[in-house]
């Protein structure tokens, strides 16, 4: 018989290869959007919306042929569900939006600082509108964030706009999506037709569809075509790999993302690193270490809690 541990390693293994793959992927992103610096961010991201529901569809109908718990397609278009489900699709939309931009106006470590932040705003939005309890450790890293929040808009008189929008954008957005029925590839899916169904649109009337009323060439037509995958392929990587691995483990990978992001922002591009932001991203690393302390301990606490009442059940 197999032992409980190489069990749990058959099972985390491709866990863990998966969420590599998509947080390496969303790491590296920078590297692809500045290949589309000249288009506008707006446009990317209306090529993106439709490249990105060409590409997770297959996917969606897999997942819906090999489960027999699938959400019915008429529940999935709920008219009482689709204003729950259009807002999250404008917070990752707006999300998007403002992240392509830093990208390509030299923002790269701003944006990296943003989703540094965003597990901290997480936890505390959760505080405020789902009524959890934080921790004594959670509370002193969301007040070490704040301290370094404040610190930069003192020292250089100009909040972290961009670090800001990036953070509470995609908090609030994981917010409703945990009060939502829906799981994450069929509400993945309904955001990016909700989305599509304004993109599409704007597109004809920015007349950006064709190389004749832009200039555009080919090469950046294929460019904003790998979108989707770029966008499709580590949500779906990350759904698979977060289904088989413990939370405090997708807790500590999550920052491969903005760590390479942040990496590549300063060495490969050279972008300008004022003391005032080192400071900040020193009292955030700092934030993150006890935070990943904390989730880490109480994982592990109540793991041992639930092997204590199993071996006590008759």
């Amino acid at each position: 018989m197999e032992s409980k541990l190489t069990k749990i390693t058959k099972l985390q293994g491709p866990g863990i290869a998966f969420l590599l793959v998509a947080f390496t992927i969303w790491g590296l992103a920078p590297l692809y959007w500045k290949q589309l610096s000249m288009v506008p961010a707006f446009d990317i991201i209306l090529f993106r919306v439709i490249w990105s529901l060409v590409c997770i569809s297959p996917f969606f109908i897999w997942i819906r042929l090999s489960s027999s718990k699938s959400v019915s397609i008429a529940r999935l278009f709920n008219l009482r569900l689709l204003p729950w489900m259009f807002l999250p699709a404008l917070l990752l939309g707006a999300n998007w939006l403002i992240y392509v931009w830093a990208v390509n106006n030299q923002h790269i470590l701003e944006s990296s600082l943003g989703y540094y932040i965003n597990p901290l705003v997480s936890v505390l939005l959760g505080a405020v509108f789902l009524k959890e309890k934080l921790s004594r450790f959670q509370k002193i890293a969301v007040f070490l964030a704040a301290f370094g929040v404040i610190f930069y808009m003192v020292a250089v008189k100009v909040p972290p706009w961009i670090a800001l929008s990036l953070a509470f954008l995609f908090g609030f957005y994981g917010l409703l999506r945990k009060t939502s029925p829906l799981g994450a590839v069929d509400g993945f899916w309904v955001e990016m037709i909700l989305l599509a169904i304004l993109a599409m649109p704007l597109i004809v009337y920015r007349k950006t569809f064709s190389p004749v009323s832009t200039g555009w060439d080919i090469n950046v037509y294929l460019l904003l075509a790998g979108t989707g995958p770029l966008t499709a392929l580590p949500m779906v990587t990350f759904t698979l790999g977060a289904r088989r691995v413990p939370l405090h483990t997708v807790g500590f990978m999550q920052y491969i993302a903005p760590s390479s992001t942040f990496l590549i922002g300063l060495f490969y591009y050279r972008e300008p690193f004022p003391w005032p932001l080192m400071v900040t991203f020193c009292l955030i690393w700092s934030a993150l270490i006890i935070f990943s302390w904390d989730l880490v301990k109480n994982s592990y606490t109540k793991q041992r809690a639930a092997a204590i009442d199993k071996r006590r059940l008759p």
